[in-house]
């Protein structure tokens, strides 16, 4: 099924209906494309107001907040159940939302500044999905990263969304039950500790850890974390941790 694709010329916003790499010309699917790009203007209108009642800068960068907000809002809509999404390649959706938030073109072909603040840096000179350095998608990345609360994702991973790629990027370690775990653990460790961890530097040490203690393939990876309950998960992150000296046990 379509969806609208918006393009800028000339100053002026223009769209295109495309479905499955073709330009769609039926009236019928014309029809269902324009009905997804009205909720998607719900959708952007809604995480711009979310973001901006809890984003805090004392407690997480903008971007991090953002991309939560968007995550937030995309999981609540089940938009992904769209009548125009049926039959589409599983990134459509996130195509049709970049272009549209990038150009920030509203169904009625209008501009919609706002919708700036939570939109991701743009990259190079188009419109990209701006993606992960393995393929992962901002877009999904914000509906994973919004499958926990606020509070609990500025925690894990520190108000950071680079730290968020670095555990995202690593299959094994990307089920909920690891982050509730992680969680957990980082939250009955002193402030400055956690502070340390959830730096760029240390996330990135305690992600590889975690990668070789539970590896996405190989020998090892029959025994993944989502076999272990929540208090061994948070065991074996401390083991983990400890054995490669990223804290010292009180």
């Amino acid at each position: 099924m379509p969806g609208v694709l918006w393009v800028e010329e000339q100053d002026h916003l223009q769209r295109r209906y495309e479905s499955k790499g073709r330009e769609a010309q039926n009236p019928a699917e014309i029809t269902i494309a324009r009905e997804l790009d009205r909720a998607l203007d719900k959708v952007l209108d809604e995480a711009v107001d979310l973001w901006s009642r809890v984003q805090d800068p004392r407690l997480a960068r903008t971007e991090f907040t953002a991309a939560w907000a968007v995550g937030s809002v995309l999981r609540e809509s089940r938009l992904l159940e769209h009548k125009a999404l049926r039959d589409e390649d599983g990134g459509f959706l996130w195509e049709v939302l970049a272009e549209k938030s990038w150009f920030g073109a509203r169904s009625n072909g209008t501009k919609e500044d706002t919708w700036e603040s939570i939109r991701p840096a743009r990259r190079q000179e188009r419109v990209q999905r701006h993606g992960g350095a393995k393929g992962d998608d901002y877009w999904s990345m914000c509906r994973w990263l919004a499958e926990q609360s606020y509070a609990d994702a500025v925690l894990v991973f520190g108000g950071q969304v680079g730290n968020v790629w670095q555990m995202l990027e690593r299959t094994a370690l990307r089920p909920l039950p690891v982050r509730k775990a992680l969680c957990g653990w980082l939250g009955d460790l002193s402030e400055e500790g956690r502070g340390r961890l959830t730096q760029r530097k240390g996330f990135r040490e305690l992600m590889k850890a975690l990668r070789n203690r539970w590896p996405a393939k190989g020998r090892r990876s029959a025994l993944q974390p989502i076999h272990l309950s929540e208090d061994e998960l948070r065991s074996e992150i401390a083991k983990v941790a400890l054995s490669a000296g990223l804290f010292e046990k009180d």
